[in-house]
C-alpha cells in the first residue's frame, strides 16, 4: 500500500464533506459538555460509574435498533455494571444523608 499526497487530500476532503462525521462531532461535543457539567455538580466517584450505565443502554439499542444477538457473557457484564452503579448510587445517598463530618459505625 502506498500513501500519496493526492490520496491523503482525497481522504481529507471526503471526511470533511461527510455529514455523518459532523453529526458524530456534534454528539461528541454534546457528550463532553454534559459530562463536564455533571462532574462540576457531583463527585467524580458518582459520575464515572453512572456514566458507565451507558453500556447497558448501548446493549439495549444494539438489540432494538440493529437486531444484534447479545451473548450471555455480555449480559453478565451489563448486569455487573448495573449492580455497580446501584451500589455507588446508594453509597452516595448515604453519604449525603449523614452530612459532612459525620461518620457511620
Amino acid at each position: 500500500m502506498e500513501i500519496s499526497f493526492p490520496g491523503l487530500r482525497h481522504a481529507l476532503l471526503s471526511t470533511i464533506q461527510s455529514g455523518s462525521i459532523w453529526i458524530g462531532i456534534l454528539f461528541l461535543i454534546g457528550f463532553t459538555l454534559s459530562y463536564m457539567t455533571a462532574v462540576s455538580w457531583a463527585d467524580y466517584s458518582f459520575v464515572m460509574p453512572a456514566g458507565a450505565f451507558g453500556y447497558a443502554v448501548q446493549t439495549m439499542l444494539a438489540i432494538i435498533v440493529l437486531h444484534e444477538v447479545v451473548s450471555s457473557r455480555r449480559w453478565i457484564g451489563v448486569a455487573m455494571i448495573c449492580v455497580g452503579v446501584l451500589l455507588v448510587g446508594q453509597d452516595q445517598a448515604e453519604h449525603h444523608e449523614s452530612g459532612p463530618g459525620v461518620t457511620g459505625l
